[in-house]
C-alpha cells in the first residue's frame, strides 16, 4: 500500500502562520437613494473595460441610528469612503444636488445581482435608475497603493422603491388616429414582394 503524502502548506518567507485567503464578508447597507447608477451596463468613461457602479445617498436630516452606525463603520475604516455632499462644488446651474447628504460609492467589474424588495430577481425590463430607493450588498477590500484605503465592491442591489421609470415622457400622450410604427413595417413587407 502506498503512503499518502501530507499536503504541504506554504509558510510565508517572513515566518509565522500560513496565509489563507478569507472569503470577503458581505455587508448590507441601509436604504438610500441611488445616484450615478450604472448597474445594467458598465460605465466606460474613465475605464475602457468599464465599471458597474452606484452611489448610495443618505439625507443627513433623515438618517436613523442604523444608517449613522453604517457611516461611522465605513469612516473608521477609511475616511474617503463617505463623501460629504456639502463639500461638493456646485454645478453649472449653481446647484449642488448632494447638499445636506452623505454618499458612498460601490463599484465592480461585474454586473450586480438585482433583486426586488421580496428578494426575487428583477425581470429584465425593470431597471434600477438614479433616484430609486435601494439597499446595496457589498464587500470591502483593503488596498495598499495610492496611500492605502478600502474599495467597496458592488455585489447586489435590492430595489426597495421605484421612483425613476426612465424616460417615460411619451407615456403622457393619449392614443390618437394617425401614423404608427406598425404601418411602416406593414408597408415595408408589401414592397418586399415586388418583382423587378
Amino acid at each position: 500500500m502506498a503512503e499518502k503524502k501530507a499536503a504541504k502548506t506554504k509558510v510565508p518567507a517572513s515566518g509565522g502562520a500560513p496565509k489563507t485567503k478569507k472569503k470577503a464578508e458581505t455587508i448590507i447597507s441601509p436604504q438610500g437613494v441611488a445616484a450615478y447608477a450604472w448597474v445594467h451596463k458598465p460605465d466606460t468613461k474613465f475605464d475602457d473595460e468599464g465599471k458597474f457602479k452606484v452611489d448610495l445617498v443618505l439625507d443627513k436630516k433623515e438618517i436613523d441610528d442604523k444608517a449613522k452606525a453604517f457611516l461611522k463603520m465605513l469612516s473608521s475604516k477609511d475616511k474617503k469612503l463617505v463623501k460629504d455632499g456639502d463639500k461638493h462644488k456646485s454645478g453649472e446651474n449653481g446647484e449642488n444636488p448632494f447638499a445636506g447628504k452623505w454618499h458612498v460609492t460601490f463599484k465592480s467589474s461585474y454586473a450586480p445581482d438585482l433583486r426586488d424588495a421580496a428578494k426575487q430577481k428583477l425581470p429584465a425590463d425593470v431597471k434600477v435608475y438614479s433616484g430609486d430607493v435601494i439597499r446595496v450588498a457589498f464587500s470591502m477590500a483593503e488596498y495598499e497603493g495610492f496611500g492605502g484605503g478600502y474599495t467597496l465592491y458592488l455585489n447586489a442591489i435590492q430595489l426597495i422603491e421605484k421612483r425613476n421609470f426612465g424616460n417615460a415622457a411619451g407615456d403622457a400622450f393619449d392614443a390618437v388616429e394617425g401614423f404608427t410604427a406598425e404601418s411602416v413595417k406593414a408597408a415595408a413587407a408589401e414592397t418586399d414582394d415586388v418583382d423587378f
